[in-house]
């Protein structure tokens, strides 16, 4: 029961975030010196989502993975 109330309230959210993107999909301009990249505002959250979990998986797997690690193991 749990499961499929959790399921349903994540299909719901989904939607809601897709009717948000849908009506507003905002706008984010970054500028260095040249160098410009426009973007939707979800467009980049979703992306900056995507390299913080690379960032913080890769971050882990290398702690996990070091050499100084092996003394206590």
């Amino acid at each position: 029961m749990r499961h499929k109330m959790l399921f349903t309230l994540t299909l719901l959210g989904g939607a809601w975030v897709g009717v948000l993107m849908h009506r507003d999909p905002g706008y984010i301009l970054f500028s260095y010196k040249h160098l410009t990249v426009e973007s939707t505002l979800w467009f980049a959250l979703i992306f900056l989502f995507v390299f913080a979990y690379y960032l913080g998986s890769s971050f882990v797997v290398a702690s996990i993975s070091s050499p100084c690690l092996a003394n206590y193991g």
